[in-house]
């Protein structure tokens, strides 16, 4: 399971710079492009984050990185934690995704970037040895401000049809 979720985080990674990089150029009018890309740098941030947790450094490409020419920069768990912090804050001021509790369900939009980063901030101390925990409450109170609220019951979270609870349970 170790090895098969490291090649599974490598594997979407990569399948998202590809995205990235390919929408990237595209020359035909694509209207949701800038927001597809969008939502692939958060997946990607996401899986960064996975990576950083449970392997500390991992092997560094993004879309720039031309496919197969070169090995990956390998970064440590502190450059992987600024990456993904600088790309979550950019995401979240400067991007096109759906704001906090829009899109359709199971669609990318600030409230899962803003997860993300609140995760990596909880988790800091570990990754940086800086505790972040202050960053992380004020995360959480935008999260929280921004309409999110606990499910009534708990075990509907993980029920086959938990999108009907309400989209804006967390």
């Amino acid at each position: 399971f170790v090895a098969a979720f490291y090649y599974r985080i490598a594997y979407q990674i990569s399948a998202c710079n590809e995205f990235i990089r390919q929408a990237g150029k595209a020359t035909i009018d694509l209207p949701k492009k800038d927001q597809w890309i969008a939502e692939a740098r958060a997946l990607r941030a996401f899986c960064w984050l996975d990576a950083i947790d449970n392997y500390g450094g991992f092997p560094y490409a993004d879309e720039t990185n031309s496919v197969g020419s070169t090995a990956p920069e390998y970064k440590s768990r502190e450059q992987l934690f600024e990456y993904v912090e600088t790309e979550c804050k950019d995401l979240l001021e400067n991007s096109a995704l759906y704001d906090y509790g829009q899109g359709e369900y199971g669609r990318v939009n600030k409230g899962m970037v803003a997860m993300v980063l609140a995760k990596l901030y909880l988790n800091a101390e570990v990754y940086t040895g800086t505790p972040r925990y202050t960053d992380c409450i004020s995360v959480c109170k935008q999260i929280i401000a921004s309409g999110y609220q606990l499910a009534d019951n708990y075990a509907e979270l993980f029920m086959a049809d938990n999108g009907q609870i309400g989209r804006a349970h967390v």
